[in-house]
């Protein structure tokens, strides 16, 4: 008896019954789910709809309250505000003091500096003094050139000076020494361009055939000679 009433108990009693009205109510409930139901007045709701309401403007944040700060909460404002200008004063003070220890440095940089600039400035006038009182006189506005130094290759190097074979200019050479110790004006080195001149007739009634022929054949004359130069 006991164990028919616990497999009563576990199976048909934790089941409720449905009638079959109330069965086919729910399963044209189930069946229906999702499907678009037909108005009911009764049902409706009597706020206005989204759709009636799109144009609206709606506040998302909440509205904000004009809350005024009480006496100790602007006090306790300004006393920031004054610490802040406080501390922001005694760093400009502080800047200032070291920059009146660094004026000394930069003081005695800059006179280091300036002394040092006026001794080269002493050494430059001595110079220039001790050459324009050795230098040549200058006879007119170009300058004398500068001595090149002799170069002899390492291959026409001997044992005897004799043997050496000169690279200058003698007549060149002591054209500039008398430039330079003042005996004659510098001068510039003027490279005139060779003019090439071209050959030709000019056509008119007094040219005959044979000027032509005479033309031609002493242009066929200077080709072959040149191509024979060139082969040597």
């Amino acid at each position: 008896m006991k164990k028919e009433a616990h497999l009563h108990r576990v199976t048909t009693s934790m089941f409720s019954r449905l009638t079959p009205n109330e069965k086919e109510n729910q399963w044209r409930e189930e069946m229906s789910e999702g499907l678009p139901k037909p108005h009911n007045p009764a049902n409706a709701p009597s706020t206005p709809s989204d759709d009636d309401t799109d144009n609206e403007y709606k506040a998302i944040n909440p509205p904000v309250k004009n809350k005024k700060k009480d006496h100790k909460a602007r006090r306790k404002q300004k006393e920031r505000i004054a610490e802040k200008e406080r501390l922001k004063r005694e760093k400009i003070d502080k800047k200032k003091i070291t920059d009146i220890y660094k004026l000394r440095k930069l003081q005695t940089s800059i006179s280091g500096k300036e002394k040092r600039e006026a001794e080269l400035r002493v050494k430059r006038a001595g110079r220039r003094a001790l050459l324009a009182a050795t230098a040549p006189p200058a006879l007119n506005a170009h300058r004398t050139p500068a001595p090149q130094p002799d170069l002899v290759e390492p291959s026409h190097l001997s044992g005897d000076l004799r043997n050496i074979t000169s690279t200058g200019n003698l007549l060149r050479d002591r054209f500039e020494s008398l430039q330079r110790r003042g005996a004659l004006a510098a001068s510039k080195l003027m490279m005139t361009k060779k003019k090439r001149l071209k050959a030709y007739f000019k056509p008119g009634h007094k040219v005959t055939e044979k000027d032509v022929e005479n033309y031609l054949q002493k242009k066929m004359v200077k080709k072959t000679n040149k191509k024979a130069v060139v082969t040597k």
